[in-house]
């Protein structure tokens, strides 16, 4: 197993590591869904609710749902994934009412507009991918519509550990899922006539007000959120915490909200399937009343978009991986050359327009010699790079700042 790039390299070392640690184990593990990287059971997704009347069912097995996640592994997300499906239509129809066999008999003739069944789901951890086989059912059971959501983790390898646990990666993919089928329902043709047929009675959904949410300039906050486009899951991305780390240095008084919580605060509309993909979309995003709510109650002014990475060619020599019953290592030397380029656009919520954009590129050598478990040795220019876009935010931000 012989490699001259990173990426390879990286590959052979966690594969001649696992080889020597799973040679020795043996058993099924079994791991649950993350439910702190879900919605709250108590949350409220800015999303409208209709005034209109369903019941919810679930097909036989659904509870006792996994997924494998390895030879050895499997993640049990059956329960957490019912729980989110009937919470997110909680947040869409007036009055949700569970039912356990179809045809509903008991609620025909109760007001019901119809059914959604939740009839399978289909998850494929390896591609990161989660399927929901939804039915629209009329109260009698009539067949009305069917539908297939699908959810993607779209996880990034670099902003978490290096083993990732199943029990994220589950836990983003029902998000996922759960934000495509929110966002969705308004252009399903059985909820459409749901909703002209409540309004043909008089019952509308009431008017969402505008909010002006009154900000104090010496409390803004700032959240480092993922580079334009970019809306893949994962505790930070390498330019957040690149940057974000020396900008709390700088200005220590200014509150750093968490880009989740954001995203958590804005379900469903930041989730990689929904979040937008422009300038202009995240614009007339921020411009909806209760995306302004949500952002004066964490008290945001401003949104920096961070983005780049340090990337290093080892392009010279190599290093050898392997593994053994004794375990695994390596052996060799590389070298070859390191770039650090960053970028960040400050989004001055308060006018809703791009501030202003800023990018620093660095170069130096590296070097990496391998014995057992490398250890680069790299040129400082990641910092430095990093150093200098958080000073020039930082300057950005001082002179806005009122006197």
């Amino acid at each position: 197993m012989f490699s001259k790039g990173p990426r390879h390299f990286l590959l052979a070392l966690s594969v001649a590591v696992l080889g020597g640690l799973v040679g020795g184990c043996a058993g099924t593990f079994t791991y649950r869904v993350d439910k702190d990287r879900l919605p709250t059971p108590d949350s409220s997704a800015l999303v409208e609710q209709w005034p209109i009347h369903i019941a919810v069912y679930h097909a036989p097995g659904l509870r006792e749902a996994d997924a494998a996640i390895s030879e050895a592994a499997s993640v049990l997300f059956g329960e957490e994934l019912l729980a989110n499906f009937d919470w997110a239509l909680r947040q869409r129809f007036a009055v949700v009412l569970q039912v356990d066999a179809l045809p509903p008999k008991r609620v025909t003739g109760s007001g019901i507009a119809g059914v959604v069944a939740l009839t399978a789901v289909r998850a494929y951890p390896g591609s990161q991918q989660l399927t929901l086989d939804v039915e629209f059912l009329a109260p009698d059971g009539q067949m009305l519509e069917a539908w297939s959501v699908t959810g993607t983790a779209g996880v990034d390898p670099l902003a978490g550990p290096i083993l990732m646990p199943g029990g994220a990666q589950l836990a983003w993919m029902i998000r996922d899922a759960i934000a495509a089928f929110l966002v969705g329902l308004d252009d399903r043709l059985t909820v459409r006539a749901w909703r002209d047929a409540t309004s043909r009675l008089g019952q509308v959904p009431a008017p969402m007000d505008a909010i002006e949410s009154e900000q104090n300039p010496i409390e803004d906050a700032v959240v480092f959120v993922r580079d334009r486009g970019d809306w893949l899951y994962g505790d930070a991305s390498e330019a957040q915490r690149c940057i974000g780390a020396p900008f709390q240095d700088l200005m220590p008084t200014v509150p750093v909200v968490p880009f989740d919580r954001l995203r958590l605060a804005l379900f469903p509309w930041l989730e990689w399937s929904t979040a937008p993909r422009t300038d202009e979309q995240l614009l007339d995003l921020i411009k909806r009343p209760d995306v302004a709510r949500e952002l004066g109650r964490l008290r945001v002014r401003y949104l920096v978009h961070a983005g780049g990475a340090t990337s290093t060619d080892f392009s010279h020599g190599g290093v050898l991986c392997g593994a053994t019953a004794a375990g695994g290592g390596c052996f060799g030397f590389s070298w070859g050359t390191r770039e650090s380029a960053y970028n960040a656009t400050v989004i001055d919520l308060a006018a809703a327009v791009p501030l202003t954009t800023e990018a620093v590129r660095r170069h130096s050598g590296a070097y990496m010699p391998a014995f057992v478990i490398p250890v680069p040795i790299i040129g400082p220019t990641k910092a430095d790079a990093c150093r200098e876009i958080a000073r020039r935010i930082h300057d950005r931000l001082t002179k806005l700042a009122p006197e």
